[in-house]
């Protein structure tokens, strides 16, 4: 034995090297589970723990009957007494438990379904089916154990939150953060991130309950650390400090400069303006000019305003040739939103300005979308050295830290998340003054489009889950690229979308969650579930038969289909997707059409996960509309393989034979031949490992007889591939290399030949068995390492586990003893990283006469 598996939630269980052991008593269990930590315990120590109610004697006895039944199970050495009489566990077994699953977890692209079921199998309190009372000894130890547990799952599930809510998955953080609670109901982290998810989510009661639960156990309110506003509301201190020293310097009659203050919508401009003017005294005099959102001036409306104002408070001079400030006058002229200003006026306003030298100081706001001619009349402010432009960009982490000191760095960056540093949005989460009305017209006006191409883009953005590129934008609406391009642009500059450069292409997503969640909330429910279709219809449309890259397309398309309310062709891509994890072939050489099966894949699924998702799968199937359609049927048959093959490939051939039966019925009686074929070709791979030519006879000879003329080509060379080993084993050495040769041609010149490569080197195993069994090994060995060298790329392959091993007996034969040692290790890491098993038990054999032989 190499591996012990301990498993401890849903009952105690104890796995070598796979397969699960019966113990006649509860206590050989948990006495190689103390054990398993590899540390050495004194017997007086186990006895203790053990058997507290018996005498020294009696206790001694059962101790030693009991590690008896551990090595009856197990081997002799799987315990070790040491020269002080301390027990220990070999070290030269592995030991797997439950931790090693949950700290191995892949967790970024699991699905809620997938998620909840690892948390219901961590659910279960572990050691509650110990059957005997234990003392305090052993109890101390169990709390103890139970701890470790806890703290190791807690400590993967805070990893596992964390990524959730930095990537905005908060059906996920909802599941991880209910269970984090379970186990431990005082930490406030989970509480705070739950109210989080749920307000993404519109789930407003639930973020009631939260409160509530929160203030029973930690006594608080939970929104209590929400501070009040800081300096002014929109968090602009710096800016306005910066804006009154130019005042100050235009007062004085210092050298001074206009200011612009550019922002996004909700960026503070107007707040900036407000806080100027409320710090003024009456020693000058403000003209105050604000363009309402939506509103288009007449031409001149703007200008006529301001120097109507201007002589209204006897400041203009009319005397000369062109309007100026008077003599001996300042003027602050602030004007809100001069973007929305007429053309004609920013021109005369420029002219004003330049004339009225060292008497007017401008300070006007304007969005990050400028025209063309105020872009001209700004650059030619600077250009005479006139200018200060203070951009608004979003708040960062620092920014929010000092205005919300008591909130923890995990919730500030949820803020900024959700509003995209956004100080309106910022207020409007933290309750700071702003209204849902408030934020609603603020919506309404920021995310307004000027396009119908815009609208569809915003429309299409804020229902996907993932961020897109443009090209994959122009595809999926069908519009030309280079005027996506033209429409994104714009909504960058409106700070309604980012660029995200993570990737080595640029991708574009919503400037902020509330942003994406407004727009989706405005899509009639109809279209919502045509936009769907169509990004599903996207995504399948660049599927190309490669699980290492269609994988990351399946969750995609599953989720939209769903909304789109196709629930059939959902659970399709489920199963495909459930298929491609599982379908993984622990024998020599996959009967697979195509490489998929040769891809880098984990050999040590774990059965109870892989029996859940199965089980789930085959209760959705049952409640479908179209269970009995031939489609349905025909996924039903591909699930039954799938369970089939797994069961096979851990060595339990007993269940894969009843879902195999049911394949060839079911099948048969849809005339659904590749369900026969593959069923037929399982049958013959089982009958090589346990080396039954009768039942592989038995059915090579069913494909032939029945089913030839259904085959395809390639088919065909694969049912001469078996064929021709058959005959090898057979000693039918002629007619067997004839069939091998033949299906070799076949395969190579097939058109996608990188598809056949691991059926090619199969041909040319066989042909290395025809003449290691005709003691022909110097043959042997050529034909064996040519397999190698088709299945070089792959660095650990049950492939090589078994040519390896091949190459090493025939050194053996030939007494090259040195060599024959070095391929056997070669192997014999190949077994020990893969779940494979055939020619694994003769491995030891052959490296046991090395070390005789020596």
């Amino acid at each position: 034995m190499k591996t012990l598996e301990v498993r401890l939630y849903g009952g105690t269980r104890i796995l070598a090297d796979g397969k699960e052991i019966e113990f006649p008593f509860m206590k050989s269990a948990l006495l190689l589970i103390i054990l398993s930590d590899k540390k050495s315990y004194s017997r007086k120590k186990l006895q203790l723990m053990l058997w507290h109610d018996k005498n020294e004697q009696k206790a001694d006895r059962n101790l030693r009957n009991t590690i008896y039944v551990i090595k009856q199970k197990l081997g002799g050495d799987v315990i070790l007494t040491e020269k002080n009489s301390k027990i220990r566990l070999n070290e030269n077994i592995s030991v797997l438990n439950d931790l090693d699953i949950i700290n191995s977890l892949e967790y970024k692209d699991m699905c809620k379904d997938d998620l909840q079921n690892i948390y219901s199998y961590f659910s279960d309190e572990i050691f509650e089916d110990l059957n005997f009372e234990y003392g305090i000894s052993l109890d101390d130890y169990i709390r103890n154990f139970k701890n470790i547990y806890n703290e190791n799952i807690y400590r993967k599930l805070i990893e596992i939150s964390q990524h959730f809510m930095h990537v905005m998955n908060y059906e996920n953080v909802i599941i991880t953060c209910e269970f984090m609670i379970k186990l431990n109901e005082y930490d406030e982290t989970p509480y705070k991130n739950l109210i989080t998810a749920y307000n993404s989510l519109g789930i407003f009661s639930k973020i009631a309950e939260i409160d509530k639960k929160m203030s029973d156990i930690f006594g608080y309110d939970a929104n209590a650390d929400k501070i009040a506003n800081i300096g002014n509301e929109y968090y602009r201190d710096d800016q306005i400090f910066y804006t009154l020293s130019e005042i100050t310097k235009f007062n004085q009659g210092e050298k001074y400069r206009h200011i612009g203050i550019k922002g996004a919508s909700g960026s503070g401009k107007t707040e900036i303006l407000n806080s100027i003017k409320l710090q003024q005294n009456n020693d000058i005099k403000i003209i105050d000019y604000s363009i309402s959102n939506g509103y288009t001036p007449c031409k001149y409306e703007v200008f006529n305003y301001i120097i109507n104002k201007i002589r209204n408070n006897l400041l203009l001079d009319s005397s000369s040739l062109y309007d100026i400030v008077a003599n001996g006058q300042k003027v602050i002229l602030i004007i809100d939103n001069l973007n929305l200003s007429d053309v004609e006026s920013i021109e005369e306003l420029f002219n004003f300005i330049i004339r009225s030298e060292n008497k007017i100081l401008l300070i006007a706001t304007y969005s990050m979308d400028l025209d063309n001619k105020l872009t001209y009349f700004l650059n030619s402010l600077s250009t005479e050295d006139l200018f200060t432009e203070i951009k608004l960009g979003n708040l960062n982490f620092n920014d929010l830290k000092k205005a919300y000191s008591n909130l923890s760095d995990e919730q500030i960056n949820n803020l900024i998340v959700q509003s995209g540093g956004n100080p309106f949005l910022i207020n409007y989460l933290m309750n700071n003054g702003v209204t849902k009305e408030m934020y609603n017209a603020f919506m309404s006006v920021n995310l307004s489009c000027k396009t119908q191409t815009s609208l569809r883009i915003l429309n299409l953005l804020s229902i996907m889950k993932n961020r897109v590129d443009i090209n994959t934008l122009s595809d999926i609406l069908n519009i030309d690229v280079d005027k996506v391009v033209q429409e994104v642009s714009q909504l960058i500059n409106r700070g309604i979308l980012i660029e995200n450069t993570e990737q080595d292409y640029v991708e574009i997503e919503f400037c902020n969650n509330l942003q994406k969640e407004y727009i989706c909330s405005s899509i009639k429910n109809i279209e919502k579930q045509y936009i769907h279709k169509k990004i599903a219809d996207y995504y399948e449309s660049i599927l190309c038969d490669n699980y290492s890259i269609d994988n990351k397309y399946y969750t995609i398309i599953i989720y939209h289909l769903t909304m789109a309310k196709y629930m059939d062709k959902a659970f399709i891509y489920k199963c495909k997707q459930f298929n491609k994890i599982y379908n993984i072939s622990h024998e020599f050489f996959p009967i697979a059409l195509d490489e998929e099966y040769s891809y880098s894949v984990n050999f040590n699924i774990d059965e109870n996960m892989f029996k859940n998702k199965y089980e789930e799968l085959m209760e959705e199937m049952d409640n479908l509309k179209n269970k009995y359609s031939e489609t349905i049927l025909k996924v039903k048959i591909n699930m039954l393989f799938c369970y089939a093959r797994f069961y096979k490939s851990i060595g339990k051939f007993d269940e894969a034979q009843e879902k195999l039966n049911e394949i060839l019925r079911l099948s048969e009686s849809l005339d659904y031949f590749i369900g026969i074929f593959q069923a037929h070709l399982q049958f013959i791979q089982y009958s090589i490992n346990i080396n039954d030519l009768k039942m592989m006879k038995s059915h090579l000879k069913t494909l032939n007889n029945d089913y030839k003329d259904m085959m395809s080509e390639v088919q065909y060379a694969i049912y001469l591939r078996f064929k021709g080993y058959y005959d090898v084993l057979e000693h039918n050495f002629k007619s067997g290399i004839q069939k091998v040769e033949e299906a070799q041609e076949i395969f190579k010149k097939q058109h996608k030949l990188y598809k056949m490569k691991f059926n090619i080197a199969a041909c040319s195993f066989v042909k290395g068995e025809a003449k290691f069994l005709q003691n022909e090994f110097d043959d042997a060995f050529e034909y064996y390492m040519d397999a190698i060298s088709i299945c070089h790329d792959k660095e650990i392959h049950p492939s090589l586990a078994l040519l390896f091993s091949r190459l090493g007996l025939v050194r053996l034969k030939q007494q090259s003893f040195d060599e024959a040692k070095y391929y056997f290790e070669k192997s014999l890491k190949q077994y020990n990283t893969v779940g494979f098993s055939w020619g694994k038990e003769q491995l030891y054999s052959h490296i046991d006469k090395i070390y005789k032989s020596k």
